[in-house]
């Protein structure tokens, strides 16, 4: 077994990443090649790292990291910290050994974070090294079933759409893939006037985001999806999300503030579940975090933890304390949205200076 770190990444490593996501069956948008690349190209990172493990000549797992300051200290992470979630990298966790030689190019690298990890994960890396972990959030998922007529089957479906059922006729429900210029004008033009933007947690409201989910769409292809509800004509709500083997990974979803009393992004996910059922899609991940409108549909979950991996013990604690404070914090306001607006406004702001 090789361990080879790379600084600089070519042509060649990308399609050995690339071939060896494809035939991995824990595969998921934030191990990928795919967006790694749209990471680099949007924010301009040039301080990175790309630790390849191999077999003879095969690669076997590999992990990508950023390095950027966090809370005044150099760490090295998956990044936007706050968009991912699920398993990091591409590697077979119960091998030991690989598991082994990733916990040392890691230790090596210096102080590494992660975000939104499942607990399976976070065990297998307990399993060989020094960590501190933290409680971060629940990742709702649903998985897609269907009846003996092979009609996708939603528990409580009718009740579920009865705000909306005044209008239900009156709504369409279309499917983009890749780089789709009118989508994306479509979807940003909801955003501004979303309930988000009044609260200060729009997306779209930052350039750079936008910047960031074009890259993706050109990156991943087929495989990006924006999905839109029409109201005779007007869009009223998108949702964004990766189609990547037999799972859909949620991205970002909003709809416009008008429609909030028909519950439409509700009716939107319904149709969502329809359509990817239909396509033989098997599950829904829902992604990190909680709202009304996913424990109505599933109640389906499981933990995510933040993972602090450094031979420092005492950073290791100062940034395990760091992030439970911010979840316990995002937590609170989280429950008392006129708070949370102003947090989020602020935050923004902040950013913007």
């Amino acid at each position: 077994m090789r361990t080879v770190l790379y600084t600089n990444i070519d042509e060649k490593v990308i399609t050995e990443w690339q071939s060896l996501w494809e035939k991995t069956s824990d595969a998921n948008y934030t191990n990928s090649p795919q967006w790694f690349l749209s990471v680099l190209e949007t924010f301009n990172y040039t301080r990175y790292a790309v630790i390849a493990i191999y077999e003879k000549d095969a690669l076997i797992a590999i992990a990508g990291l950023i390095k950027e300051k966090s809370y005044g200290t150099d760490v090295y992470t998956v990044a936007p910290s706050d968009f991912v979630c699920g398993k990091p990298f591409l590697i077979n966790q119960d091998s030991h050994s690989a598991m082994y030689a990733l916990e040392k190019a890691m230790m090596d690298l210096g102080i590494v974070r992660l975000e939104n990890i499942p607990e399976e994960f976070m065990n297998a890396l307990k399993n060989v090294t020094e960590t501190e972990e933290a409680y971060t959030a629940e990742n709702y998922y649903l998985d897609i079933h269907k009846d003996e007529k092979g009609e996708v089957s939603i528990r409580h479906k009718k009740r579920l759409l009865r705000r909306s059922e005044s209008i239900e006729d009156q709504l369409v429900f279309r499917t983009f893939t890749g780089s789709d210029s009118e989508a994306f004008g479509t979807i940003f033009s909801i955003d501004k006037k979303s309930k988000k933007q009044l609260s200060g947690y729009n997306i779209f409201s930052d350039e750079s985001m936008k910047k960031f989910y074009t890259s993706l769409a050109n990156h991943f292809k087929e495989k990006f999806t924006i999905f839109i509800l029409y109201h005779e004509k007007k869009p009223v709500a998108y949702q964004i999300g990766f189609s990547i083997k037999s799972t859909f990974f949620c991205s970002q979803i909003s709809s416009l503030k008008e429609y909030e009393e028909y519950s439409i992004g509700r009716s939107l996910l319904i149709k969502v579940i329809e359509h990817l059922g239909n396509v033989n899609i098997q599950t829904l991940d829902f992604g990190s975090g909680e709202d009304h409108v996913k424990k109505s549909l599933t109640k389906q979950q499981r933990p995510l933890y933040s993972v602090i991996i450094a031979k420092n013990k005492m950073m290791r604690t100062y940034l395990k304390y760091i992030s439970e404070t911010r979840s316990t914090m995002y937590s609170y306001l989280h429950k008392r949205r006129k708070f949370y607006a102003t947090y989020r406004i602020a935050k923004n702001f902040m950013h913007l200076k």
